[in-house]
């Protein structure tokens, strides 16, 4: 029988680790194959996660809201970042409730992700998610810093 995670999760995790399979078992590499991120979840409920593509090209310009289009699209499309609150609802089970996105799409939804703690390694792994045109499950590795 799984135990409740709860209170385990409270820290900063590394991502170590990501790999996403399409829905025949191919694997897909999002954000290819060296992704890196932070997970964070703090023991009000409240969590935060950042991943992104590593080596990510610099802007023509330093100045804020200076990039062009094409650099945007680069940007966007490398980076992948929402917060909000969290909770356990089942064994297992962590729900994410996002409140705030770089995807506003994300905004409002409650992402279930399954879970499992084994010494400093958290994998997570989603559900079958729309991804283009096809449903990819993504599996991530953290770390406890």
């Amino acid at each position: 029988m799984k135990t409740f995670i709860g209170k385990h999760l409270i820290g900063a995790w590394r991502l170590i680790g990501c790999t996403d399979q399409d829905q025949h078992g191919h694997p897909v590499n999002f954000f290819g194959t060296a992704t890196t991120g932070m997970l964070i979840y703090d023991d009000k409920g409240n969590m935060s996660v950042q991943m992104m593509v590593p080596d990510r090209k610099l802007f023509s310009s330093a100045a804020i809201g200076s990039w062009t289009p094409e650099e945007t699209y680069e940007a966007f499309h490398g980076y992948n970042a929402y917060y909000g609150r969290y909770h356990e609802e089942t064994p297992g089970e962590i729900l994410h409730v996002v409140e705030g996105s770089l995807f506003p799409n994300f905004i409002g939804i409650r992402f279930v992700r399954h879970a499992e703690l084994v010494d400093d390694e958290l994998t997570l792994v989603t559900p079958p998610l729309p991804v283009r045109e096809q449903q990819v499950v993504f599996r991530l590795v953290w770390k406890r810093l």
